[in-house]
């Protein structure tokens, strides 16, 4: 009897085992897909932040040599620490 159930209930785990193989496989290439999107956010963000900095030190640069375009500036707040205290 035991054999007999297992034969009929066969089919089912297989019908089982290829729908949890086709949820891993698209929960995989989800996965793929997040990696790639926050290797290029990454890369973005380095980008970014290579080109604030400088820009920060262009800022130096000229105030450095005109003092007084400091006011005209009007760098808000955390700018103007990079720029002076960063």
């Amino acid at each position: 009897m035991d054999a007999k159930k297992v034969e009929q209930q066969g089919p089912q785990w297989e019908s089982f085992s290829q729908k949890i193989m086709e949820r891993m496989d698209a929960q995989q290439e989800e996965i793929d897909g997040l990696k790639q999107e926050v290797s290029t956010l990454r890369e973005k963000v380095e980008a970014i932040s290579q080109k604030y900095w400088r820009a920060v030190l262009a800022l130096r640069r000229i105030f450095d040599r005109h003092p007084k375009v400091i006011e005209d500036a009007q760098l808000t707040k955390d700018v103007h620490e990079d720029v002076f205290e960063g």
